[in-house]
């Protein structure tokens, strides 16, 4: 194999490579910029937060797992998104010291929902 065609099929097998998509953001990672994935509410919630606003703890799942649900036939999510979703819960019970689904011990975690 010649150096161009090798350089060509290294290249073509990491563009083909299946790549583990970003499902959550923490507040500090978005910024207005992020819209078209964040959506225009979170993203100005975590512009909002780098401004220094005090914003309750919280996580963002992007929109690119509504669309992709949606392109499923609204039957199945990422193979990712839950162990995603379980981390981002998890690391935002520890941050304020609750646990999801905490019957005793720790005072549970209680979560509000918002979309749009």
């Amino acid at each position: 194999m010649s150096f161009v065609s090798e350089s060509i099929h290294k290249l073509s097998s990491w563009v083909m490579k299946p790549q583990h998509k970003k499902t959550m953001y923490s507040l500090s990672e978005g910024s207005l910029q992020d819209e078209s994935f964040l959506s225009r509410k979170a993203a100005t919630l975590c512009e909002l937060h780098r401004l220094g606003f005090s914003i309750p703890p919280a996580f963002i799942i992007s929109s690119d797992v509504s669309m992709d649900f949606y392109h499923s036939g609204g039957h199945k999510f990422d193979d990712n998104f839950m162990p995603d979703l379980k981390a981002a819960i998890d690391s935002l019970g520890s941050s304020i010291g609750r646990v999801y689904g905490s019957t005793s011990g720790p005072a549970p975690l209680l979560l509000s929902v918002r979309g749009g």
